[in-house]
């Protein structure tokens, strides 16, 4: 342990064991997602309610989660000159930028389905087309850096270097980020409340990772970042999911108490008709018991037949 400590350094033995303890977090909070999501399916009433944004939330966790898993195994290997250190070191660096380049692709997709897409604005969904488009050479320059070094190297002591080409990528994704805020920012009139959390608080606090990132890049801002990032939305998800239920269950007891008063009221007309139809008769044969009592009075006995007769007629 010592001689590993003293291989990586304090600082990245640190940051190994925060990162260690951000993927446990994660995972609690992807299981809890899922396991709210099943009991709410399970439930009749609850799987009729659709909570916003749950898919959405689910993958950029398990992204969040493989891009801490990536740098840690980076961060342990550090100095390690063999060919596992090596291979490690490689593949683990490669996964990194590859979640990188799928976060910021997923931003900019997010933004397509719930601004342009949802509102209909046909320009903008366009324009994110376009810089969906733009990570591709960011993408074609990953997938050459393995042989040409030309993203990031490693020396000789297995140590990680950037190439002359980390600008590229570096703008691509800053300029990608910094789009999907100016996009919130003059759509966020449009956007429902939580896609509009989710937007803000995935791409200013990255941002501003990614910019310290490149200043110092002694820290990983970024996996910090992803996962503060991460806690923030499990709040705002949880929040938002509960105000959802609430709503819901509001409204369910709305429609009840208005079909048990509609119930009622067809009860009550059913009385009232009932009562019409019986009222007649008893009226008409209380007079034929009058009636007969009458027979010696002819007069008396001719009138009560009449309104006997204008009764039935009635109704």
């Amino acid at each position: 342990m010592e001689e590993w400590v003293h291989r990586i350094g304090i600082r990245l033995f640190v940051q190994i064991i925060i990162e260690c303890w951000n993927t446990v977090f994660l995972l609690i909070m992807i299981l809890s997602i899922l396991l709210g999501k099943y009991r709410d399916k399970m439930h009749i009433e609850m799987s009729k309610v659709k909570i916003p944004m749950i898919d959405d939330v689910i993958i950029f966790y398990i992204a969040i989660f493989m891009y801490n898993l990536f740098d840690i195994f980076f961060c342990a290997y550090t100095g390690v000159v063999s060919s596992i250190g090596y291979y490690i070191r490689g593949i683990t660096s490669l996964g990194y930028y590859i979640v990188g380049a799928f976060l910021t692709l997923f931003f900019l997709q997010i933004i397509k389905n719930h601004i342009a897409v949802k509102k209909e604005l046909h320009k903008l969904k366009n324009i994110i087309f376009a810089f969906q488009l733009l990570q591709i050479p960011g993408l074609v320059l990953l997938a050459a850096t393995p042989f040409t070094g030309m993203l990031y190297y490693f020396d000789s002591q297995n140590y990680y270097h950037r190439g002359p080409l980390y600008g590229v990528w570096y703008y691509i994704t800053l300029i990608s980020f910094i789009f999907i805020i100016v996009v919130y920012m003059a759509c966020r009139k449009k956007i429902d409340r939580f896609p509009g959390q989710v937007i803000i608080v995935a791409s200013v606090i990255p941002l501003i990772a990614f910019i310290c990132n490149y200043v110092y890049i002694g820290i990983s801002f970024n996996n910090i970042s992803v996962s503060i990032t991460a806690l923030i939305i499990f709040l705002l998800y949880e929040k938002q999911r509960t105000d959802v239920l609430v709503l819901n269950a509001c409204e369910l007891e709305k429609a009840q108490i208005h079909l048990v008063e509609s119930r009622l009221a067809l009860e009550h007309s059913k009385n009232e008709t009932l009562m019409a139809q019986i009222q007649p008769h008893f009226i008409n044969n209380s007079l034929m018991a009058l009636r007969y009592q009458c027979f010696d009075y002819p007069e008396i006995y001719e009138n009560l037949t009449n309104f006997s007769r204008v009764l039935i007629l009635k109704h």
